[in-house]
């Protein structure tokens, strides 16, 4: 029995690290490789959420510290909201991680997307540019109101670079300090909760409910 416990145990680390150092360089790719595998073992789906959990928290500090880079003013005004989704996630992954559950496999191995490619760095590269341009256009001609619209929209896609945008468009002068920040956050949002619309359609339907609930804590 505490052989069997300490390989489940085992097994929650590699995955849960996994998700971090996943999340690191990209949570959406994270999240698209673990929600795939989870059709394919669906008994590991609370591990998987898990892994996915810390793989999109770990982009609230990450998106923070890109932020300070170039933007240290405005770093210091998204702190408080952005710290408090990364608290909320750890301690949501670190009740998955601790509640009582059926022991899993210790021979299933991890095999996900790389996230460090030329291919993807590219894909970040058009992304960015295009996020970059439509932020613009978007302030210039229908004024800063809009602004919500496209940090969701953009952040549906990537939350790096609508927060870059918006830096950019910042200290530019073209937009407020406070409305900088909030469009941040409120992109940063909508990255979440796309990655759990991505886990609706091609994720097996226990791993959604397990991230349903995590995810609107997070919220």
């Amino acid at each position: 029995m505490v052989v069997a416990r300490s390989a489940h145990i085992g097994v929650q680390r590699e995955f849960g690290l996994t998700g971090l150092i996943g999340g690191l360089a990209s949570s959406t790719v994270t999240t698209l490789s673990f929600a795939r595998r989870s059709k394919e073992s669906p008994e590991l789906n609370r591990e998987f959420a898990i892994a996915i959990i810390l793989a999109s928290t770990i982009m609230f500090p990450r998106l923070l510290l890109q932020i300070a880079v170039v933007n240290q003013q405005m770093m210091l005004h998204m702190a408080v909201p952005i710290l408090i989704m990364a608290g909320t996630g750890i301690l949501v992954a670190a009740y998955y991680y601790f509640r009582p559950h059926e022991q899993t496999s210790e021979n299933e191995t991890l095999t996900l997307s790389n996230p460090f490619s030329l291919k993807s760095a590219i894909t970040f590269a058009l992304v960015f540019a295009s996020i970059l341009m439509l932020t613009r256009l978007a302030i210039t001609y229908l004024g800063d109101a809009w602004l919500p619209l496209v940090s969701v929209i953009s952040g549906l896609t990537d939350a790096d670079a609508i927060a870059f945008s918006v830096s950019n468009a910042q200290q530019a002068g073209l937009i407020s300090l406070d409305w900088a920040a909030f469009n941040v956050v409120l992109g940063a949002t909508a990255n979440t909760f796309m990655k759990l619309f991505l886990v609706l359609t091609l994720g097996h339907r226990e791993l959604f409910r397990h991230l349903l609930v995590a995810f609107v804590i997070i919220g």
